[in-house]
Formats: structure tokens, C-alpha cells, sequence
């Protein structure tokens, strides 16, 4: 893998997608896996992630779930990426397509702009207190044009 990425240059790796919003958890000693996650993310996958950008010279982009909606655990998750990852994360995503929240029942009607907003702000709040400077990258700008500005 380390001699395919390098080969095509630099680059980003991007970890996420709807199964960091519906199956993958951040967990830790004090944060255990949640009933809805089939699959868990740790301190270890960071570690192993880091050898992995290290040798290939790719960065990393971290989706943090959003679709359970847990700031706790999403600023662990984001500090814990932050002090393993190091140089290598870019930043970190919140959720996977949120505009579609609704349509696939992860939220109810009316999932407006204003509530993805509340919710952003308390996952920024979180993370800004465990990680701060971290990038955080949301889907504003594309949302705000889904919805027509509403």
C-alpha cells in the first residue's frame, strides 16, 4: 500500500463516509462502544494510521460521526486523533452528507440548516476545548444550496 500511494504523489486519505455516520465509534477506557456501532475506532487504528501516512507522505482527513448525536465522544475521538496523528491530520469531517439526514431517518422532520447549525456548533464547542486548532471541515456552503437557504 506504502508503495502505491507514494507512487502517485502526494495525496489525502480520506477516512470516512456513511459508515462513520451508521456502524464505526470512537471508544476508549472511559467511552465504551455504543449499542447502534457494530465496529470501533481506536487509539490503536490511529497509531497504525500514522505509520501508514508517515512512510506514504499522505495526510489524513477523519470523518467524525454526527449522526449520533455525541460531542463527548467526538472531541475524544478528535483530541485523540490530533496527538496520534499528528502532522499528518489535515482535519476533521463532521458527519457524512448531513443534508440527508432526514431522508434516511437519522433525523426528524423538519432537518433544517439552523439545526445542522445548533448541532455543529456544540461538536465545534467540544472539540475546540479537547483539540485546540484543529481544522474542522463541515458541509455548510453545500447544505445551505440543497436547501435553497432555508
Amino acid at each position: 500500500m506504502v508503495a502505491l500511494l507514494r507512487s502517485l504523489g502526494p495525496g489525502l486519505l480520506r477516512f470516512g463516509g456513511v459508515s462513520a455516520d451508521t456502524e464505526v465509534a470512537w471508544t476508549d477506557a472511559t467511552m465504551p462502544l455504543p449499542a447502534w456501532s457494530s465496529k470501533a475506532v481506536d487509539t490503536h487504528e490511529f497509531g497504525d494510521l500514522r505509520k501508514l501516512a508517515a512512510r506514504s507522505g499522505w495526510h489524513i482527513l477523519l470523518t467524525i460521526g454526527l449522526a449520533h448525536f455525541e460531542p463527548r465522544a467526538a472531541a475524544r475521538e478528535a483530541a485523540t486523533a490530533k496527538r496520534v496523528l499528528g502532522q499528518w491530520l489535515i482535519g476533521v469531517e463532521l458527519g457524512n452528507e448531513p443534508d440527508a439526514y432526514a431522508r434516511h431517518r437519522m433525523r426528524p422532520e423538519p432537518w433544517t440548516f439552523s439545526r445542522y447549525d445548533a448541532q455543529v456548533a456544540a461538536y465545534r464547542r467540544a472539540i475546540e476545548r479537547t483539540a485546540p486548532g484543529l481544522r474542522i471541515v463541515v458541509h455548510e456552503m453545500q447544505w445551505w444550496v440543497r436547501c435553497g437557504g432555508r
